[in-house]
């Protein structure tokens, strides 16, 4: 419930380096609550009630949480361990990354093996968008678009062997 509402909430922009306002009336109801369960619900509510009242705002917090998501590097609100080096770093690493899996996806025909990593891939971070997302959420998948990056570029510079051939 917090995690879907700190997504889809009237004051949510899905800027990951800004903190999240909660308006007076949603912390006074939260207080009046006796447990963490009874927040999770009650948060889960009103972030339901916030997509089928507002579902244009919805649909364009959904899509900034892709982005986050699939940024080229991180940008947090607290900033610990990122620095100039770290972002060019991941930010090379997700370009190479993303190159590969999408000459991998122009081989999706003929490499059977990647419509599970595709599906799955997909199937995750679809759903993982709903909730205040940000680019750790792809630590999931990363090793799945990797393999993927890893087939696209065997496959775009064939050496006359299979990639599976020893």
């Amino acid at each position: 419930g917090r995690s879907l509402w700190l997504g889809n909430n009237p004051n949510a922009t899905c800027i990951t380096t800004q903190d999240l306002i909660i308006d007076p009336q949603t912390r006074a109801d939260l207080d009046r609550l006796p447990d963490i369960f009874s927040d999770d619900r009650y948060l889960y509510g009103k972030a339901m009630e916030f997509i089928r009242d507002h579902p244009g705002h919805a649909a364009r917090l959904y899509l900034r949480k892709l982005g986050n998501i699939f940024a080229l590097y991180p940008e947090t609100l607290t900033g610990t361990y990122v620095n100039p080096a770290s972002r060019w770093g991941q930010g090379v690493a997700s370009v190479i990354i993303f190159a590969g899996a999408l000459l991998a996806l122009v081989r999706l025909r003929s490499e059977p093996a990647l419509w599970p990593m595709v599906l799955g891939s997909l199937t995750f971070v679809l759903a993982t968008a709903l909730v205040l997302s940000s680019m750790r959420y792809r630590l999931i998948v990363e090793p799945v678009l990797i393999l993927m990056a890893a087939v696209g570029f065997a496959r775009a510079w064939p050496s006359g062997r299979s990639v599976g051939a020893a």
